[in-house]
């Protein structure tokens, strides 16, 4: 019995869409801090290709990390233009090699995060999908949520009928809202 070889691939080489279809292409990454008023600020993300898609993410930080997670943005931004926004992955394998040396650190991972969710929000709107269906589809109708309802800085006993009172309209814009249940951390 004999065996025929296999056929050779036309292309070993990986298809890049941008190449293809340079409306994909990423052409800009911005980056937004934000203070909500309390507690730590928050980082958003956002890139816009080439045929205009835009896409958002939001960078996790903590107290006094923002300089550093926005440093790394400016920086990775540069490894990010003319970047495929379907090759997320391919990116982050090339910062993780290439930029962080396999060497991670927390703002390097919130930093990467918040480019990555941009690119998987900006891949869903090219293909009108949303993005649990690029990842596989739904796997609940609903998912059960919480209005949180933090304590932060509270020091004496005095201040606790203030809170309780902010608590108090709070839960009930949440209730309102559609909340079943308000969680109090102190």
């Amino acid at each position: 019995m004999s065996f025929a070889p296999p056929e050779e691939p036309k292309s070993a080489a990986p298809v890049c869409v941008a190449e293809q279809h340079p409306s994909t292409a990423i052409d800009r990454v911005e980056f937004f801090v934000v203070n909500p008023g309390w507690r730590k600020n928050l980082i958003f993300v956002r890139i816009e290709t080439q045929g205009g898609v835009v896409g958002w993410g939001e960078a996790y930080t903590q107290y006094d990390r923002d300089s550093a997670i926005v440093g790394h943005l400016k920086e990775l931004g540069r490894y990010i233009g003319g970047r495929d926004i379907f090759a997320s992955k391919n990116f982050t394998q090339i910062v993780i090699d290439d930029y962080a040396q396999r060497r991670g650190s927390l703002e390097l991972y919130s930093a990467l995060s918040g480019i990555e969710q941009a690119m998987w929000d900006a891949a869903g709107k090219a293909l009108g999908q949303p993005v649990y269906n690029l990842m596989g589809g739904p796997v609940r109708e609903r998912i059960r949520a919480y209005a949180n309802g933090w304590s932060y800085g509270l020091t004496t006993p005095v201040e606790f009928p203030r809170y309780l009172s902010a608590v108090a309209i709070t839960a009930g814009r949440s209730i309102a809202d559609g909340f079943r249940l308000v969680l109090r951390q102190q």
